[in-house]
């Protein structure tokens, strides 16, 4: 007999109910960080714990999670910072929570250089074209004078 076999036909949510009566913490680690002007949160969860199954609740100073079946709190997240609306991406292991800044939060400014006219680049090469014909002119003056 394998060990397969003594789980066959179990109603499909026993993993769910034999987890949420071991004491583990539903969430494993949770990272944060700021991606452009946006916070990003990262919550892995423990196995058994289905991401699809999780809501999140934004109160002014935190992020909650919540377990949708029953509300209970699975995870709070204490925010620095007072964010926008947060959008949730759920992945195979976890939830990717995303909220933008709603204070004033850094740029990345990139120098920008306004594009060059056609005359401007019609300019530049005759002005380019002058100065060969110079330098050779010069060349050739200095050749004849030299003999």
């Amino acid at each position: 007999m394998r060990v397969t076999d003594v789980f066959e036909g179990v109603h499909p949510g026993f993993e769910e109910a034999l987890w949420d009566q071991l004491a583990v913490d539903p969430v494993v680690r949770v990272d944060s960080g700021r991606s452009g002007g946006s916070l990003v949160v990262d919550v892995e969860l423990a196995p058994g714990v289905d991401p699809r199954r999780v809501l999140v609740l934004h109160e002014s100073d935190a992020l909650v999670l919540l377990r949708s079946t029953d509300r209970a709190v699975l995870c709070r997240i204490a925010l620095s910072e007072p964010i926008g609306g947060p959008s949730l991406r759920r992945t195979a292991h976890g939830l990717t929570v995303t909220a933008p800044l709603a204070g004033p939060a850094p740029v990345a400014v990139s120098p920008g250089l306004r594009r060059v006219s056609r005359a401007g680049r019609l300019r530049t090469a005759l002005g380019g074209l002058v100065d060969r014909v110079r330098a050779l002119l010069a060349r050739s003056r200095d050749a004849g004078t030299s003999f």
